[in-house]
């Protein structure tokens, strides 16, 4: 099992620091509109795969585009969550993909709103 480490808002995810400081990085590359976000994704859950988010950035990226030849990638970027999630936030965002995977934006919004 993968160390549980905080992010830079001192939210607990599973993974080690360094993961947890390439996921900031992508998270900031995201909010920010940067458009090294994909790159920097990739990156994390190539040289961080112990960092379960990471992973559920990796869906939800797959997911919010609209091709859906994106779908096998956030299905296996949930199966790689699923795999490393130990935290029950993390184990929450493996409910709303699986929703959203399914094409069940209601039961998606609503384990995003439990988050």
């Amino acid at each position: 099992m993968a160390p549980v480490t905080t992010d830079q808002h001192g939210v607990p995810l599973t993974g080690s620091d360094e993961g947890a400081a390439a996921f900031d990085h992508s998270l900031d590359q995201l909010l920010r509109l940067g458009t090294g976000v994909l790159a920097a994704t990739d990156r994390l859950t190539r040289d961080h795969p112990e960092t379960a988010m990471g992973h559920a950035l990796a869906a939800y990226l797959n997911l919010s585009g609209t091709n859906s030849a994106d779908l096998p990638a956030a299905a296996a970027a949930a199966a790689q969550l699923a795999h490393w999630a130990s935290h029950p936030r993390e184990l929450g965002h493996i409910a709303a993909i699986e929703a959203w995977l399914a094409g069940d934006w209601g039961t998606a919004s609503r384990r995003l709103d439990d988050i």
